[in-house]
Order: C-alpha cells, then sequence, then structure tokens
C-alpha cells in the first residue's frame, strides 16, 4: 500500500497547492525511472534557480539549465530555449531510455506546465506551448525513443497531405511535383 499511499498524498497536494520537491520525487521517478538519485533530482530542481557544483553525486549545472546546448527552436514565450534545455535536462536523468520511451515524461511535461502556469495565473495555451518545449528537449536528449517515433510518424503522415497547387501542378511539403491528372 505504500506507493499507493504516496501517490494519493502527492495528488492531495496538488489540489490543496502545497506542493514541495519531496511530493514531486515519487512523480519523478514515475516518469523517469527509478535509477533516479536524490542528489540528481535535487540538482535538477535547483539547476532552476541556481548554480550547482559537479560533485561525486551529481554532475553539476548552471542556472536556468544554461549547461544544455539545444538545437530545437522554442515555440513558447521563452526565447533562449529555457524550456526545451529543462526537458532536455530532464531526459538526461535517466541512465538509459526513459520509461514507455518518454511518453510518461511528455505527458508529465504538460502536466507540471499546466499546474506551474495555473498556479501563476497565465493562460493555457502558454502551459502548452511551454510543455511542447519541454517535449522537444526530452527528445533532444536521446532518450525517448518512442516519443521521437511517434512525433517523427506524425509529422511523415502530416506532409502525405500537405500540400498546395501551383497552377495545374500539386507542390508537395517535400518539394515534389504531381502533374493532375487534366493537364495532357
Amino acid at each position: 500500500m505504500g506507493w499507493f499511499t504516496d501517490l494519493l498524498n502527492v495528488g492531495n497536494n496538488f489540489i490543496t497547492g502545497e506542493i514541495v520537491e519531496d511530493d514531486l520525487a515519487f512523480l519523478v521517478r514515475l516518469a523517469a525511472g527509478s535509477d533516479i538519485t536524490d542528489e540528481e533530482m535535487e540538482r535538477h530542481f535547483t539547476n532552476k534557480y541556481a548554480d550547482t557544483p559537479a560533485t561525486w553525486e551529481t554532475r553539476g549545472g548552471l542556472a536556468g539549465y544554461k549547461h544544455q546546448n539545444i538545437k530545437g527552436k522554442p515555440v513558447s514565450d521563452a526565447l533562449d530555449g529555457y524550456h526545451i534545455k529543462a526537458g532536455k535536462d530532464f531526459g538526461e536523468l535517466a541512465s538509459g531510455d526513459l520509461p514507455f520511451g518518454g511518453i510518461p515524461a511528455a505527458l508529465a511535461a504538460i502536466a507540471y506546465q499546466r499546474i506551474d502556469e495555473k498556479g501563476k495565473g497565465n493562460s493555457r495555451e502558454s502551459a502548452w506551448l511551454q510543455s511542447m518545449d519541454n517535449i522537444t528537449g526530452l527528445r533532444e536528449s536521446g532518450n525517448a525513443p518512442y516519443l521521437d517515433a511517434l512525433i517523427n510518424d506524425y509529422a511523415r503522415i502530416a506532409n502525405n497531405y500537405n500540400y498546395n497547387w501551383i497552377g495545374n501542378n500539386k507542390v508537395y511539403a517535400r518539394g515534389m511535383l504531381k502533374h493532375s491528372e487534366n493537364e495532357k
């Protein structure tokens, strides 16, 4: 009954708005793997606001996750890529692939941003865009293969039907031309 009671306690704290880092430890391990040390988790939370030196227990990091290099472009209001960097740092907490290929971590990113932005009084759209940046970071960590495959497959399917007409030619997103049947 221990893990279930822990989950109920966390849920109760979410409802009452009394979330503390100790409450998040259970959810972080659920989303990123049970092998994460308390020290690495604390470093991740601390790097949101402050630098942490490298020790035997942690790899250290800079405030605002500035130690992370990113490739993706942010879609949220954080134009410096803060949320992508945070997602990448979270993805790198796992010693290998994230549980279930990163899908639970992506859902956790959406839930976290929704709760965080609601507490700040910001809009749902802002929370959604920040969570999309977090998910981009999870993909960049290299530890979310199912999440990566899911998004790549969605993009491939969407591009199959993403075309424009130019004259009598259908131009697909990949630049291929297909002549219309009416043209002889």
